[in-house]
């Protein structure tokens, strides 16, 4: 399961496939966007996350052995814990905007994840080993799906508009690439 198919989600998911892992992938962006489109593309199944929340997801979908978190929403970080499965690895990359208070029965949770044997780990960055691979997974990914790893990258601005990268953003946006030629 990926929760959040932007950028980082949709790299995520091109790997998993790329080992021959079924992949979930849920956001809250229409199916018919650039995002579902590109993972379906790639053999994935999207879920809308406005139609089906992350308590829900396990009973819908059955126990996620491994979750890759890309939304950076809390509460959904804290409901994909039920969906995880006994000896299951949960990856949390998103970092949440907002300190919202959460009512969490931390005491549950902790059982779980001791009695269910599972994982749970935080990640941001990587060694120069994990960019090596990543580079061959690019490349591989570009010789079995070319047209959705082309599509990854949405727009090219030239580093003079630069701030128009940050500021302009649509549902079908997924990469901006900033040039630094003249």
């Amino acid at each position: 399961l990926i929760a959040g198919i932007g950028p980082i989600g949709l790299m995520a998911a091109f790997a998993l496939r790329l080992r021959g892992a079924d992949v979930i992938g849920m956001d809250i962006v229409d199916e018919d966007s650039l995002r579902p489109r590109i993972l379906k593309q790639i053999g994935g199944t999207y879920v809308n996350g406005k139609n089906v929340q992350g308590t829900d997801l396990d009973e819908v979908y059955g126990e996620a052995d491994f979750i890759f978190e890309a939304a950076g929403i809390a509460k959904l970080q804290i409901q994909l814990i039920d969906a995880l499965a006994i000896n299951g690895i949960y990856v949390v990359t998103g970092i949440p905007a907002d300190e919202r208070p959460l009512n969490i029965p931390v005491g549950i949770m902790m059982q779980q994840l001791v009695l269910k044997n599972q994982v749970i780990v935080g990640s941001v960055n990587a060694s120069i080993h994990h960019y090596k691979m990543a580079v061959e997974d690019l490349g591989a990914g570009l010789l079995k799906w070319p047209a959705a790893m082309n599509a990854i990258i949405t727009e090219k601005i030239n580093f003079q508009d630069f701030e128009k990268a940050f500021h302009q953003h649509s549902d079908e946006e997924i990469k901006v690439v900033i040039e630094w030629k003249q």
